[in-house]
This record gives C-alpha cells, sequence and structure tokens, in this order.
C-alpha cells in the first residue's frame, strides 16, 4: 500500500491535485499554494519550493497530507541541486518493511553496467526503475546508453515526457516537456541519448486512454495506468519496428515483474502484451538514503565492507550469484554513495561529462538564489546544463560541459533574474 501511495504521488504531479481547500490543517493550504504555482511556473517547476518551505512544521505533523508534501518537498529540492534534502524529506517513512536478510560473508561488487548490459543480449526490453527526487538514481541509464546502442537498441522510452513534445526533431529537453526531465541529469541522459541517435519515447497514459467511470463498475486508475504505460511503449517500438530494442526508464515499481492482488505493473504488462521477457533492473530498494538506518540493512553492510562506492554496482556471492532481496525483478543494484565536493555530489560529474568550475555570485551574499546554466545554442526554454541554489554564498561551483561556454542567469525564488553572464570552460580544473 505504501508503494502504491508513493506511485499515486507521481501521478499527481502530473495533474492538479484533489487537495481540499477546506481542511482545517494549514498543510492542504500549502499544498494548493503549490498546485496554483506549479501550473503557473513554466519554464521554472521549481517556482513553488519556496512556498512549500513556509509550510514544513505544519504537513509534518498532518498524517492526511505528510506524503504528497514529503514527496512533492523532495523533488522540488533536487531540482535545485539540493540532494541531501531531497533524500531526507522523502525517508521518514523508515525502513520496517524491509527484509533482513544477511550479506554473505564472501562477496564482492561488480560494476553494474557491464553486469546488465552482457545479460541484455537475448532481451528486447530493458526497465530500469528510479526514485524520482534522486538524480543519482539516473545516472545508470546514462552509462548504459552507449553500451547498449552499440547492442542495437535505438529507442529509449520515458514515463515523464508529454507526447506532444518535439523532442526529437528539437535535439534537446525543454522545461516543458516533462516533470521530472526538468533536473539536470535526466535532461543529460536525453541529451546524451539524442547525441548517439536513440528516439525518445514517451508512454505515460494519455486522457485518452482513460476509461470513463462507471459507479456500478469502479476502475483501479493505478492498474489502467500500468496497462496504458506497456501498450504506449509496445505501439511505438516494436509494433513498427520488428527488429526494435528498447531500453524503458520508469519510475519505482512500474519495474516489478510480478502481479499483486490489487495492482498488475507496466513490466508485467510488457512481458505479457508483447510475448518478450524484458531484463528488468530495480535501484529503488537499495540505494542510498537521507540517513544510514534508513537504508536497506544488506546495504548497511555492503558499506561496512567498502563495497559501494562512487558507480552503481551489483553484489555477487562465491559463486557468482547475485545478492538480490526481492524476486520481482531480474537485477538489483546498489546505486551510489554519494561524495561531495566543493559542497556539491560527485557524480554530478556525471562520469566525465560535467567539470566544476568556481561562479562568483555576489548578487546572493544577502539572499538566496537559483543559478542556472545555459546552453546559449539551446532556447531559451531549454533545461539547463546546471541548476543550483546559493543561499547567501560569495560564489558556488557549477558542473558544467568541458570546453564548453554557458551563460548563467541568477534568479530569486521567484523566478525574477537578477543578473546574467556567461562562464567558459577551459581547462579541467578547480582552485580553492
Amino acid at each position: 500500500m505504501k508503494k502504491y501511495l508513493l506511485y499515486l504521488v507521481a501521478v499527481i504531479l502530473f495533474s492538479p491535485m484533489a487537495a481540499d481547500p477546506g481542511h482545517d490543517a494549514s498543510c492542504a493550504k500549502g499544498i494548493v499554494l503549490f498546485q496554483k504555482a506549479w501550473r503557473e511556473s513554466h519554464d521554472f517547476s521549481w517556482l513553488p519550493l519556496g512556498g512549500l518551505r513556509s509550510y514544513e512544521d505544519a504537513c509534518n505533523n498532518d498524517t492526511d497530507y505528510r506524503l504528497y508534501y514529503s514527496q512533492m518537498r523532495a523533488t522540488l529540492e533536487s531540482k535545485v541541486g539540493n540532494h541531501a534534502d531531497a533524500l531526507r524529506f522523502n525517508d521518514w517513512r523508515g525502513n520496517s518493511y524491509y527484509k533482513t536478510d544477511e550479506l554473505p560473508p564472501s562477496v564482492r561488487a561488480t560494476p553494474a553496467t557491464p553486469y546488465i548490459v552482457e545479460r541484455s543480449l537475448q532481451h528486447r526490453f530493458v526497465v530500469v526503475n528510479e526514485r524520482h527526487h534522486v538524480g543519482s538514481d539516473r545516472l545508470l541509464t546514462l552509462e548504459l546508453l552507449e553500451p547498449l546502442f552499440e547492442q542495437g537498441f535505438r529507442y529509449l522510452a520515458v514515463e515523464t515526457q508529454a507526447h506532444w513534445d518535439d523532442i526529437n526533431e528539437r535535439g534537446y529537453p525543454v522545461a516543458s516537456g516533462g516533470y521530472y526531465s526538468n533536473e539536470v541529469v535526466f535532461a543529460q541522459m536525453l541529451r546524451t541519448a539524442l547525441q548517439f541517435g536513440y528516439e525518445i519515447v514517451p508512454y505515460e497514459i494519455e486522457d485518452s486512454q482513460r476509461a470513463s467511470e462507471n459507479p456500478d463498475e469502479p476502475i483501479n486508475r493505478q492498474v489502467e495506468r500500468e496497462l496504458a504505460q506497456a501498450k504506449n511503449i509496445i505501439a511505438r517500438t516494436v509494433s513498427k519496428d520488428s527488429e526494435a530494442k528498447v531500453l524503458v526508464h520508469c519510475g519505482y515499481g512500474h519495474v516489478r515483474e510480478t502481479k499483486a492482488s490489487n495492482w498488475t505493473t507496466m513490466a508485467y504488462f510488457l512481458k505479457e502484451l508483447s510475448s518478450r521477457d524484458p531484463l528488468t533492473i530495480d535501484q529503488v530498494r537499495l540505494s542510498e538514503r537521507g540517513s544510514l538506518t534508513e537504508e536497506h540493512p544488506i546495504r548497511q553492510e555492503a558499506l561496512k565492507r567498502g563495497l559501494i562506492g562512487g558507480s552503481p554496482v551489483v553484489l555477487l556471492d562465491s559463486t557468482d550469484e547475485r545478492v538480490d532481496v526481492s524476486a520481482s525483478t531480474d537485477i538489483e543494484v546498489f546505486g551510489v554513495q554519494t561524495s561531495y565536493e566543493h559542497g556539491r555530489p560527485s557524480w554530478m560529474r556525471m562520469g566525465g561529462l560535467r567539470e566544476p568550475v568556481w561562479f562568483d555570485t555576489p548578487k546572493c551574499v544577502d539572499q538566496t538564489c537559483i543559478l542556472e546554466a545555459m546552453d546559449p545554442s539551446e532556447g531559451e526554454h531549454a533545461v539547463p546544463y546546471d541548476r543550483v541554489e546559493a543561499k547567501h554564498a560569495e560564489r558556488i561551483a557549477l558542473f558544467l560541459p568541458s570546453n564548453s561556454q554557458s551563460n548563467v542567469r541568477i534568479l530569486d525564488l521567484d523566478t525574477e533574474i537578477l543578473t546574467e553572464r556567461p562562464v567558459s570552460v577551459g581547462v579541467p580544473s578547480v582552485h580553492e
């Protein structure tokens, strides 16, 4: 049930929520204001963040709305580069649902990407999931793009992408093209896929696919959504291209191949409707949380043994069998353990696609600012190369492509542009 509520929140983020303005608790008022700001934000999907922060205490004490608030707050914090806060706000549910299997005494870590690529040879679909508030969860799919392209994969299906957006013709992501893709790692994943020659395939349920409500035959809206997603992937890939190989990037439990009594997932329908067994990879269960105590016990033990670091890994026992804690997916990946440089996650280097450079922020000494580093060759509505919040800071590290020039706009929390100036990146170094 907890997982279902998470997916419900994800759906809600795509459409206005049914928050009740008449609810006694002020948290409901904060959520209504979030809806309004979100609908008006256009290029700046992080706009509601400042307002939501003022409702933190009220929402933490509101059992009806806390789940909605925590998911929204975590996602918005991630969009302005606040990785630690994003983890913290979505980890309050604890780890009581975790199994307590023990890590075998003899175990080794192997890089996840080559392990997955080798096992993808016999599959037409590879499905990888993410937590929508964790930018580092997108690194695995980013790493898989090149080796899977070499194997003949030509389609990247993404849950968040709007079906009407012309990203394949334009060649880069824009803010209005998707809610979760308006984050810098997700945007780089799309840019890289397009550069290799992938076709981006949107597969979220469309309004025309929703059945009319019948009081005599209640509709399970989550299952309706999962089925529509699977149908859209099939119709837009293997049905039109008999040789199609598809990398699918999804959220949370859409990746599960098993069926529950009240829930059937996209990956399950994908397998049933296409008659092709997808290779499913989960990186939600065993990945980083806001604090060690909230992490899966097996991850905690793996960290103690030094098995987890700056790249996603799979753990193998002495017989080269995977260390898994669930039978609902084919492979379980242990995500990165974040380390920081210059106050920001080191994984923002994105496998060498970015390098850090200091940027002076005198406008942000007496206030909080949002910095967005834009590619001058892309339109003004493009998702930036980097976006980060500067809180009363004289300078901040931006992660930008090597040998590039960006235009950095500095905004206040109401999206007013305070100033703009260019920055060039030549030599890959940062001087303290």
